[in-house]
Order: C-alpha cells, then sequence, then structure tokens
C-alpha cells in the first residue's frame, strides 16, 4: 500500500541486486509535487514527474510487482501475526 515517495524508493532499490521486495503490488502512483506560489498568495501544487525504471519501464497506474508476493493480512496482524515480516524472517533464514 505504497504511493508516491514510497513507490519511487521502491523502484529505485529493486535496482539493486541485494533487494528483494516483498509484499503486494505498489500502487502505481509515482511522483512528487512541484509547489509554488501564485501571485495571489495561493499555493499550487503539480504532479510533473514521469519515473521509469533503469531498463525503460513505466509503472503509472501499473504498480511495481513485487519479487515475492506475499498478501496483505490485516486480521493477522490485528492478532499479533504479520505474514509479510514471517516471510521475510523465513527468506533471510534461507539465504
Amino acid at each position: 500500500m505504497t504511493g508516491s515517495a514510497a513507490e519511487i524508493f521502491t523502484l529505485i532499490m529493486r535496482e539493486r541486486p541485494e533487494t528483494t521486495i516483498m509484499g503486494t503490488r505498489s500502487s502505481g502512483g509515482l511522483s512528487d509535487v512541484l509547489e509554488f506560489t501564485l501571485p495571489n498568495g495561493w499555493l499550487l501544487g503539480l504532479s510533473y514527474q514521469e519515473y521509469i525504471s533503469a531498463q525503460g519501464e513505466a509503472f503509472e497506474d501499473i504498480g511495481i510487482r513485487p519479487g515475492i508476493f506475499v498478501e496483505f493480512d490485516a486480521d493477522g496482524i490485528v492478532v499479533g501475526t504479520d505474514a509479510l515480516i514471517e516471510t521475510a524472517v523465513h527468506f533471510l533464514g534461507s539465504n
């Protein structure tokens, strides 16, 4: 459940060979905001960037697919378990 800067960070980190992305596909909202003040004092923010991977792939409206898919389980978190953390611990233990 990422967006904006978190997706840009994920896009950057997936280029590193020692990084494994886990979870569900990201939301596909990759942009920062260019802010400036109009002459009347109003603040205007525009999403204007296009982020692409080193291979030229665009992920806007598509999202970034994880290397290891782990479904988000809100009910598990409420009772004290986190499938993503458990998967990460298992993954680290097997490498």
